[in-house]
């Protein structure tokens, strides 16, 4: 795949657990690890109800240059977007990385 492929720029987002400073409880919040050029490819999209709200699911795959760091309970940020990471694959000899993932939002 050309370099010129991954056109797009995302944040990968891993979950950390902070102490709030005025009640001392813990927050659970998410802390961005590294900002990677990306390929967004839309794989399936669905609608569900869901306590009486329609909800949009879509599948995409995100493709990056390899990483083995990248675990799946971190998550894609793109603009306003959020992507949990359900699974990755490994392509090639470590070339690249399809990230599986999902994002919900309420339609």
């Amino acid at each position: 795949m050309p370099a010129g492929d991954l056109d797009r720029r995302v944040k990968l987002d891993a979950p950390v657990v902070v102490r709030d400073p005025d009640f001392g409880s813990e927050v659970a919040t998410w802390n961005t690890v590294a900002t990677v050029w990306a390929k967004l490819q839309e794989r399936m999209a669905s609608e569900s109800s869901e306590a009486d709200q329609r909800v949009m699911t879509r599948q995409i795959t995100i493709r990056i240059r390899y990483r083995a760091d990248v675990l799946s309970t971190w998550r894609v940020v793109y603009g306003s977007r959020r992507f949990r990471i359900t699974g990755t694959l490994e392509v090639g000899r470590r070339e690249y990385l399809h990230l599986l993932c999902e994002e919900t939002s309420d339609a």
